[in-house]
């Protein structure tokens, strides 16, 4: 059983000096609660050492505290590169500099989360797959954003492995909520993203 936690990436981590936030605190709150209640055989996460940087992964702190294993998922950025993954940003730069008539921002962020969500996510969610591939069947607690909750439910199901959310929106604010909600306009009225505008269909 995979049971999934959809968060804002930014409560995820925290610093030496830093008391936990109130995202932050909900996080750990939730990660307690769900160790106690499942059992997981592995904590996971989407995130990576490289992102980390300097800071702490509170899923890392907390399996260890526990005694549990912890992996990071997701892959770091020269990973990224061979598997051809573009994020939402990067995606932006292109929109804006192959456009024939520069749209507006909310249009270009739109259609960036789009083709983000349509044609990497499922790339992304495969590799965390791959991470934890020999413990599929298994318990695992795993905390993603809150974007992939659906697609990932999804992807797992598929692969026959039973999935329950255990908690979502932790740390979500009013930006990303607009955020996603562009995205998912947008993929709305243009079921395939990369294709709709001249010069931008190699995204």
């Amino acid at each position: 059983m995979f049971y999934l936690i959809g968060v804002a990436h930014r409560v995820q981590k925290f610093d030496d000096s830093e008391t936990l936030n109130d995202g932050q605190a909900e996080l750990a709150e939730v990660i307690r609660k769900s160790i106690v209640r499942f059992s997981p055989r592995v904590i996971a996460e989407e995130h990576s050492c490289e992102a980390l940087g300097e800071s702490h992964s509170i899923a890392r702190w907390l399996a260890g505290e526990y005694k549990l294993e912890h992996r990071f998922c997701d892959p770091p950025m020269e990973e990224r590169r061979k598997m051809g993954y573009k994020g939402r940003d990067q995606l932006e730069i292109e929109i804006f500099t192959h456009s024939w008539d520069v749209p507006p921002q909310d249009v270009i962020c739109g259609r960036a989360g789009a083709i983000e969500m349509v044609t990497y996510f499922p790339m992304r969610e495969r590799y965390w797959l791959q991470c934890l591939s020999e413990v599929l069947a298994q318990d695992v607690l795993f905390i993603c954003g809150q974007a992939h909750i659906e697609s990932l439910s999804q992807l797992l199901k598929s692969e026959e492995v039973d999935v329950t959310v255990v908690a979502e929106r932790i740390g979500v604010n009013a930006e990303d909520d607009r955020l996603m909600t562009l995205a998912r306009n947008y993929l709305a009225a243009h079921p395939d993203p990369a294709q709709d505008e001249p010069g931008v269909g190699n995204l």
